[in-house]
Parts: structure tokens; sequence; C-alpha cells
């Protein structure tokens, strides 16, 4: 078989092989992988179709690479990106981050390539937030600071931040910087306002001002 077919048949074991998130978060009770929950399996499924997975960087050191190769075959292979999103965990020394960013990295590279499906963070935060209040934009602040002070406003829990922050990294192809964090924060009000206009139940009476408003 060829790599293609080999990552199908992985796939498809994976996918059938029961496997559980076992990570919660204590506050929301939200549940989510962890590299634990299937890199095992993942590594008795690939040793099985004979493909030897491997992580490294590209030559800019810019993203991460997660290559399979076909162990039968070794100039068969398939090659999974992402960019390298330095994490920024309060409270965290450098080479805390160093480790998470790592960590989160591989998490994103296997459940790529093997089609492990991750909800996205928001779905499982929401919360009823306070009716009939005006969230007012401030430009003086930082666009972490608003962030956090419009995730309380809507009723969302504001522990999981940096978690979504990651997410949208990996999806939008940005570094977790004050651009990544203004166009979350931009999208995320205009999505309530558009919900609120549709008087959806959760997100009924809010109404979001920006600077030019």
């Amino acid at each position: 078989m060829n790599i293609y077919e080999k990552l199908q048949n992985a796939r498809i074991k994976i996918s059938r092989s029961g496997i559980q998130k076992s990570q919660v978060n204590e506050f929301t009770k939200y549940k989510y992988w962890g590299l634990e929950d299937f890199l095992p399996t993942i590594m008795d499924v690939c040793e099985q179709e004979k493909i030897t997975p491997i992580i490294s960087t590209d030559e800019s050191g810019k993203r991460f690479l997660l290559s399979l190769i076909n162990s039968e075959a070794p100039e068969e292979k398939i090659e999974f990106s992402i960019p390298v999103a330095p994490a920024q965990m309060k409270g965290m020394q450098q080479i805390q981050n160093l480790g998470a960013m790592i960590t989160y990295s591989r998490r994103y590279l296997y459940m790529l390539a093997f089609e492990i499906v991750e909800n996205d963070v928001i779905e499982e935060t929401s919360g009823r937030p306070v009716q009939g209040r005006i969230f007012r934009l401030n430009p003086a602040n930082s666009p972490r600071t608003e962030l956090e002070r419009f995730w309380k406003f809507v009723g969302y829990d504001i522990n999981r931040v940096d978690e979504y922050l990651e997410t949208q990294s990996q999806k939008r192809g940005m570094p977790i910087d004050d651009d990544l964090i203004s166009a979350v924060l931009s999208s995320q009000m205009d999505y309530v306002t558009r919900e609120s206009q549709k008087i959806n139940s959760q997100f009924e009476n809010l109404r979001i001002e920006k600077p030019d408003e």
C-alpha cells in the first residue's frame, strides 16, 4: 500500500478505537483531548500500518511539521504543518511557555493528521450573559484586556482565553500577538451583534459599541 492508503486505514482504525477525552476544565466541566488520550493508540496503529511519524520544524523555524513516512518505502511521505505560535501563559516562566507551545503543537499536528475532532472552545464556554447591558470598546486598553473584559460581559469563562487563543492561532496561521487578539475580539463582537439582532435569547438586549460608532 502507498502512504495515502496507509493513512486512511490508520484514520479508520483510530476513529473506531473508542478513544475518550480525559482532560477536564474543573470550572466549566468541559472535556478536551490530551496527548495521552490518543497518542498510544496512534503509535499502535502506525506500527500496524508501517507508518513512522516524525515531528520537526521547517528550515525557517516558523512552522512545525509532522511527517508520516511509509516505513516500507521511505521515499513516500505526507507532511502536515502548523505555524510556530509561542505560548503566552500568565504566570509561567519562559521554559514553561516553551513546553506548553511544544505540547500544544504536537497535539494539534496529530489531531490534524489523523482527523481527531475537537469542538470549538467558544461553543463550550458560553454562559448566560447579564441582560440589557452595553459593552463599549476602550482603545486605551490592550487587546488582551479588552478581550477578557468582553468575555466577562457576555458570560464566557475567561480562564480559557489562552486555550481559545491557541486554537485560533492554529486555525488562522497567526502568532499569538496583539494582531491576532484584536482580530478575535472583532469577530466575536460582530458575532454577538448579529446574534442579538436575531433575538438570540443568549445575547438578547446586549449592545456593542466601538469607538467609531
